[in-house]
């Protein structure tokens, strides 16, 4: 929430390409589990029962609006969340679509809804439980991935964007440390590190930082 807040303030035309296995979407009222991780977006829009959380005053309600985001990935979606993504008329590419036309695809066509003309700043936010947890197995919200595709090259996403891309956030909720050697190898690929604003040398913020 902090990094995408920061990111609006500065650039208010900027765009939210949230790649995830959820949606992340849930209001107070609309959640099944009580988890907060799973309201960042509904705070960010300020939808309705997020004011009832006085510990989240401080972020500026509806300071996303429902045409700045799209989603990549989501395979776990809680019912009231479709809901709330159908009423506010939010895009989102599921694993369905991944499989279907290609993860190449369908950033272009993410792309063709928030950015169709290329000429905003772009936040990716990118949580590794969009990963199958046999490739990033820390999650603690592992959901697999039933059909295998190339959706692992979803992680260079910010390779191409590097002009466009004023924020970056990598999500790494973890219940205990992994060295399995799948993650070690994901967390030293090329293919993710790059410059970060405000970083002084190519990194992931070290959340991805081998053991």
């Amino acid at each position: 929430m902090g990094t995408i807040s920061g990111t609006l303030s500065k650039y208010p035309d900027a765009v939210v390409v949230w790649v995830d296995a959820h949606a992340d979407i849930n209001t107070v009222t609309s959640t099944p589990s009580g988890n907060i991780h799973g309201m960042p977006v509904a705070f960010l829009m300020g939808l309705p029962t997020t004011e009832t959380i006085p510990e989240f005053s401080w972020i500026k309600p509806g300071i996303l609006k429902p045409h700045q985001i799209v989603y990549i990935g989501l395979r776990d979606v809680d019912v009231g969340e479709k809901r709330i993504l159908k009423e506010n008329g939010i895009k989102a590419f599921s694993m369905h679509e991944v499989d279907k036309f290609g993860i190449g695809k369908v950033v272009q066509m993410a792309l063709d809804h928030v950015n169709p003309h290329r000429d905003r700043p772009i936040h990716l936010s990118f949580d590794v439980d969009a990963l199958d947890p046999s490739v990033a197995p820390s999650t603690g919200t592992p959901v697999s991935i039933d059909v295998y595709s190339d959706y692992l090259a979803i992680i260079t996403l910010a390779g191409p964007w590097r002009a466009d891309l004023p924020g970056r956030s990598l999500y790494l909720r973890s219940r205990s440390r992994d060295r399995s050697a799948s993650w070690i190898r994901l967390s030293r690929s090329e293919s993710i590190t790059s410059r970060c604003s405000g970083c002084s040398s190519n990194s992931v913020c070290g959340l991805l930082s081998s053991p």
